[in-house]
């Protein structure tokens, strides 16, 4: 498969290109001013000089290789070749690889052969898993489910737009085997799905939660499109999103735990980025539908877990929309101000980051986080009223805990305040003394006061829950 190569200078003189000459080059405006320019972006405003450039609204910024990429959705050899013109770059043809020593060979994707009848399946499915017999029924017409002749697995089968197999994932039928696994060579783009004809897909992470959903709500569900994504990618959803053109409402059912939650999210911002589509979550009351299942005929059930970070910063959120903003000793010197409220806003934050860096006890620590998110939000409240746009504490509590994404915050504590202390640097340098603002600009000030809390309210989280962490190893060490 061919491949463009760029040589050392190339790349450098890309990353080192006029980025204002390219924006008119494509035809878009910009102004001057001072020294810099300023141009507006779909998420606001950008400066840029020379070949540098900086989000005033996301507080990143790059060289003019990341803006072609970031601002006009470019691969980086498309944005290289972009500035440099398309002869930049030499073709090259990659020769095959070659195996490796005592490498086996990918075998062929193939359906195992079917057993005679499906007695196992079926007492599996029906009385251990409580899955409908005429759900079960639906899909074996369909040739979705059979039982292997070899080892009397379960086989669940994901056909292709044409009815081809191209996918098998097998579930062991014994009472004391767990096993489960997909076929070799399965295509993960075509994992077990049903395909209907309503706006609705469903997506699940195993075939038996699939099953044991459509169980649960039998009404009109062969309507419906759904799929079992065998994991928590989302590789086989975005597929059926691109070849069923009718969906519009996808409806994410993975389980109730963390990794089901963080997947949820993850797949959530991956449509997204496919397309206009309506996105919900329908989760289980217990872990998981079968689950679900289970409790209904009067089975142990596992329970449901949350997401511990999110956990912590939903009670956070609780916490702060209890707070009287006006009266707040942290609060006070914004609302007090008549006019510019950016100054005091960052000497307070200074402060306050200063004390939560300091050689202190983690619940000092989380006092001062505490403080600056109520501060960002006081701040939000004040400057939006300058604009008459009224909104409140809860208002802007809610925006910030929407902005939150679980799948996204898996750095420790040490590293989150280090991204925090960097964050508030960029805060600084953007929120420059003049004496007026642009709407857009004090939105972008909002929404980045929004971000900032946030921030505060995870490394909040990180802390608290480190020192679980460390207070349980602590105790199974002297036991």
């Amino acid at each position: 498969m061919p491949y463009i190569h760029f040589s050392e200078q190339e790349k450098k003189g890309a990353n080192e290109a006029n980025i204002v000459s390219y924006l008119r080059t494509v035809g878009e405006s910009v102004e001057k001013h001072g020294n810099e320019y300023w141009w507006e972006a779909p998420t606001g405003k950008v400066s840029i000089k020379g070949c540098e450039w900086f989000s005033q609204y996301e507080l990143i910024g790059g060289g003019a290789v990341s803006f072609v990429q970031k601002f006009f959705g470019m691969s980086y050899p498309e944005a290289v070749q972009a500035l440099l013109g398309r002869g930049a770059g030499a073709v090259i043809e990659r020769a095959p690889r070659e195996p490796r020593e005592n490498e086996k060979p990918k075998k062929p994707f193939e359906v195992p052969p079917k057993n005679a009848d499906m007695r196992r399946v079926y007492a599996y499915l029906l009385n251990e898993r409580f899955i409908d017999r005429e759900v079960v029924d639906a899909f074996v017409h369909k040739g979705l489910i059979f039982e292997d002749a070899e080892y009397h697995n379960a086989v669940f089968v994901g056909l292709d737009e044409n009815g081809v197999p191209k996918h098998i994932q097998k579930r062991s039928t014994a009472s004391n085997s767990s096993f489960k696994g997909n076929a070799e060579s399965s295509d993960p783009n075509y994992s077990f799905n049903y395909v209907g004809e309503s706006d609705r897909l469903y997506v699940f992470e195993a075939p038996i939660d699939m099953l044991a959903y459509i169980s649960l709500h039998k009404k009109d569900w062969e309507q419906h499109s759904y799929v079992a994504l065998c994991s928590t990618a989302d590789i086989a959803a975005i597929r059926m999103l691109k070849s069923y053109p009718n969906i519009k409402n996808v409806y994410l059912c993975l389980d109730h735990d963390r990794a089901g939650i963080e997947g949820a999210y993850r797949v959530a911002e991956n449509i997204r980025s496919v397309g206009d589509y309506s996105l919900w979550r329908a989760m289980p009351t217990y872990k998981d539908w079968d689950e679900d299942l289970k409790a209904l005929n009067g089975k142990e059930a596992i329970p449901a877990s949350e997401h511990p970070r999110m956990e912590h910063i939903k009670m956070r959120c609780r916490g702060l929309q209890t707070i009287d903003l006006y009266c707040d000793e942290n609060c006070k010197g914004i609302f007090e101000s008549k006019g510019y409220i950016i100054g005091k806003t960052i000497k307070r934050l200074d402060y306050l980051l200063d004390k939560a860096d300091k050689s202190v006890s983690n619940s000092e620590k989380q006092q001062h986080l505490f403080n600056m998110s109520k501060i960002a939000i006081a701040f939000c409240v004040c400057r939006s009223s300058q604009i008459e746009k009224e909104t409140s504490s809860a208002e802007v509590i809610k925006e910030i805990f929407k902005g939150y994404m679980p799948h996204k915050d898996t750095k420790n504590s040490v590293n989150q305040m280090l991204d925090l202390k960097e964050y508030f640097s960029n805060l600084e340098r953007s929120f420059t003394d003049k004496d007026t603002f642009t709407r857009v600009e004090i939105e972008s000030q909002c929404h980045s006061m929004q971000k900032f809390a946030m921030m505060c309210l995870r490394l909040d989280g990180a802390i608290e829950l480190e020192a679980q962490v460390q207070q349980k190893e602590s105790m199974e060490m002297t036991m």
